[in-house]
């Protein structure tokens, strides 16, 4: 029998130069080849890098071996490896060339990925398969890797609760979206891939898109931008745009990071009110702590300075004079309960705890009561001119309050007028409404002051030494709400004010 090297090297001689060639690159090539002989699929011969490659002691030791002999019983895609080869060899009858990746199955029992390159071709008139075989293992390590980072961006990119997209920059069109987004969108996933922001109508404000896209395009990327998106449901929300150019398959897009923030912004306003609110309230706390010390010191001075002279000279006081301390001590000990009447009323109707009870009243009988009580009140230290209009019926009003609202305006009236100057208190009803005007000559209201006209406890600049706790106009507002009603100022320094209220007072019972 002649040996396959021997037959080889016969042929070598018939084909030459050709025929050295293929004999050093057989035995010299980095990449292990080996020849099958199709009929028997059992190995003729193969090179060094082949028994290497196969983990064997020698060449001999794979001669003769068949194909399967060097295969594990299934390849990764759960196929028979004779199926497999079956398969090619009958491929290699039609193509003559076939190039695969293959599992092969080295004389240790361990499996090596490879590359083949398997060829049919006719050698000095026989036919012959010749296997070229490449260890692919780093190549399928560097795949594996890749698909394991794939799956891992495509976990971390869908399941992530910022909204994550990635955009084509030549049109800005969507090629990926994630959950959070495609959820908050309110569109099916299909119906945003392929539009552009635009399209969906995300932006409240297309300048703002137009400027970030500037900033991307100048810069390559956008950080921690503030704009407001619309949904499908044209719902607003704050949104925290961050985004970077990268290329994919060699073209430029736009992967986009985006957060939603309404909340936080909704709370950091929430935060700054309440911050606000507790700088007003430790300023009321402040200016109530003045109000008191301030105006409790007088009345308190007077009652205390009366009741000692009484107490000391009771005996040989005359009448008269024991009757003007006891009058002086009522008179502001009455003042200090108005004071604090005052305190406990805006208290109650800022807890919400002043209820307002509307029933039946007669109108001018009560403006005149009212008239009666301030007048008595001042000491008739100013004339009041009562003047009433068309008001015959009832009207519907809560009593208390509406005292509350006209005493503190006629008070005040009559404390910022000169003694002896004439304050005008009309009624007059108009539809519904009953509208009350206080008009008096008195030192007015300075601009300036008229902007905190219904903060508690501020008084004008110009008041002097008026006694006063600057909750007077905040109760007659807070009272005339409670009616439905309206308040407005008008004033001129040194020219008096005018008080205007309007309540829907008169209703089905007139």
């Amino acid at each position: 029998m002649v040996s396959w090297d021997e037959r080889t090297s016969a042929s070598n001689r018939g084909l030459g130069h050709t025929g050295d060639v293929f004999e050093s690159h057989f035995e010299s090539g980095a990449d292990a080849i080996w020849l099958y002989d199709p009929e028997t699929a059992a190995v003729l011969d193969c090179n060094q890098a082949a028994v290497q490659l196969l983990g064997a002691k020698s060449k001999e030791q794979l001669l003769r071996m068949r194909a399967e002999d060097f295969s594990p019983e299934f390849q990764p895609d759960g196929e028979r490896s004779a199926n497999k080869t079956a398969a090619m060899l009958a491929q290699l009858e039609g193509q003559k060339a076939h190039r695969f990746d293959w599992v092969l199955r080295r004389v240790d029992g361990t499996e090596l990925p490879v590359e083949i390159s398997w060829t049919a071709m006719q050698w000095d008139g026989k036919s012959l398969h010749v296997v070229v075989a490449s260890d692919i293992t780093e190549r399928k390590r560097a795949q594996t890797a890749l698909a394991e980072s794939e799956a891992r961006f495509s976990v971390a990119f869908q399941s992530s609760p910022v909204f994550t997209s990635i955009l084509r920059m030549s049109d800005g069109k969507y090629v990926l979206a994630n959950d959070a987004l495609v959820n908050w969108l309110g569109y099916p996933r299909q119906e945003i891939l392929g539009r552009t922001s635009a399209e969906l109508g995300m932006w409240e404000n297309n300048a703002d898109r137009d400027c970030a896209l500037e900033e991307l395009r100048s810069s390559g990327r956008i950080r921690q931008r503030e704009c407001r998106w619309r949904n499908r449901h044209g719902e607003s929300f704050t949104i925290l745009l961050s985004a970077e150019i990268i290329t994919l398959d060699k073209t430029p897009h736009v992967l986009c990071l985006d957060l939603d923030i309404t909340q936080r912004k909704k709370a950091e306003v929430e935060i700054l009110k309440s911050l606000a609110r507790e700088r007003e309230l430790s300023q009321l706390k402040s200016n109530f702590v003045s109000m008191v010390s301030h105006e409790f010191r007088t009345p308190l001075g007077i009652i205390q300075s009366s009741a000692e002279l009484l107490r000391e000279f009771y005996a040989r006081m005359p009448e008269l004079e024991r009757q003007e301390q006891l009058e002086s001590i009522s008179r502001n000990t009455r003042r200090m309960a108005d004071m604090m009447e005052g305190v406990l009323v805006l208290s109650r109707l800022d807890a919400g705890k002043l209820d307002f009870q509307p029933a039946p009243l007669d109108l001018a009988a009560f403006c005149r009561r009212v008239f009666d009580e301030v007048l008595s009140a001042t000491n008739h230290r100013c004339a009041i001119e009562l003047l009433l209009h068309s008001i015959s019926g009832h009207a519907l009003a809560d009593e208390r309050l509406l005292g509350h609202i006209f005493t503190n305006l006629l008070s005040n009236a009559v404390k910022y007028s000169e003694p002896g100057a004439t304050v005008q208190f009309t009624m007059a009803r108009a539809g519904r409404d009953a509208v009350c005007t206080v008009r008096d000559q008195g030192i007015g209201i300075s601009e300036e002051d008229q902007q905190q006209l219904f903060r508690a406890f501020h008084r004008g600049s110009n008041v002097g030494t008026r006694p006063g706790t600057g909750l007077g106009l905040l109760l007659v507002k807070r009272c005339a709400e409670l009616h439905g009603g309206q308040v407005r100022v008008s004033s001129c320094l040194g020219a008096g004010t005018t008080v205007l209220v309007r309540l829907p007072l008169f209703g089905a019972l007139s």
